[in-house]
């Protein structure tokens, strides 16, 4: 049971598959969109304009990180979603004082920093390997260029916060804390959702090797030249997937074990210690359709 839950090798009897627990699975517990909730703050933004007004742009505002609150509101309605709840729950708690974020142990993978005067500061940090390090760098470079762009940033309020760059907030700290997270269940009401630390950048370090995923927008690029041109008929007809078979891999076995065998499909599992099975992100785009595992976003 243990090496069917841990291994990455594809090698485990599909009837230990269906009696391995779900692991990093949330599926039971996912995060419902409310729809109403998140776009009802924002309805005036939205309301207020006309087709005269500013209206987002795809090539020309997509990597403008100076939009005013406005503009994000009207061009992102919902965007904020998860930190209108989390600011709900600690505002029925008397808000998040300086001894709720001192009872937070900072393990590895955890950083507490503030922002004083516009500026940011790391107060304290812990990492374990060059992992942690560049993911903490990663997220810390996303906030700086936020806090850059904004205007008149010397006038935001001081804020003092802890952040994990771990895949799951269990994996760091209990319940009922003020973490920033990547990722979190239905059921963690206390944690405030960050973007990813792929938004700036990712040297995906394994061992002495780089494996290079690279930024969001990079990664964009490249697939924005693979589409170029591309007619879905002409794609292979198959069904893409790659992926570690130790995260989720109840999930994750059932779709290899389910795809064995069937011309219809490319799925196999990812060993990044020696890179097998190896495909760049935009060479998905050359297959008519490509899984998403757990859930959609």
């Amino acid at each position: 049971m243990w090496y069917a839950m841990n291994s990455d090798q594809d090698d485990v009897n599909p009837i230990l598959t269906q009696l391995i627990p779900a692991g990093h699975c949330t599926c039971q517990t996912a995060t419902i969109f409310e729809c109403s909730s998140c776009l009802e703050p924002h309805m005036s933004d939205v309301n207020a304009t006309t087709d005269d007004d500013w209206k987002f742009q795809y090539g020309r505002d997509d990597r403008n990180a100076g939009l005013s609150q406005t503009q994000c509101a009207v061009s992102f309605p919902g965007l904020f979603e998860d930190v209108e709840r989390a600011n709900k729950y600690w505002g029925g708690k008397g808000h998040i004082s300086t001894t709720a974020l001192d009872n937070v142990e900072l393990v590895k993978g955890m950083t507490r920093a503030m922002i004083y005067n516009g500026d940011l500061y790391v107060v304290a940090t812990e990492s374990k390997g060059e992992d942690h390090r560049r993911k903490t760098l990663a997220t810390l470079s996303t906030m700086h260029r936020a806090l850059a762009a904004m205007p008149l940033r010397h006038a935001a309020p001081n804020l003092e916060f802890v952040f994990s760059v771990e895949d799951k907030a269990s994996d760091v700290v209990g319940t009922g804390h003020p973490i920033w997270v990547f990722a979190r269940k239905a059921s963690e009401e206390s944690l405030f959702l960050i973007p990813d630390f792929g938004f700036w950048a990712w040297d995906n370090m394994i061992g002495d090797t780089n494996n290079q995923i690279g930024p969001y927008d990079e990664v964009v690029e490249k697939a924005k030249e693979v589409e170029a041109g591309a007619v879905f008929a002409d794609k292979q007809k198959q069904l893409v997937w790659r992926g570690k078979l130790s995260f989720a891999p109840k999930l994750r076995r059932t779709l290899l074990d389910v795809c064995r065998g069937n011309d219809w499909c490319d799925v196999k599992q990812l060993n990044w210690n020696v890179r097998e099975n190896y495909m760049t992100l935009e060479d998905h785009c050359r297959y008519q359709f490509i899984a998403h595992v757990e859930g959609q976003f």
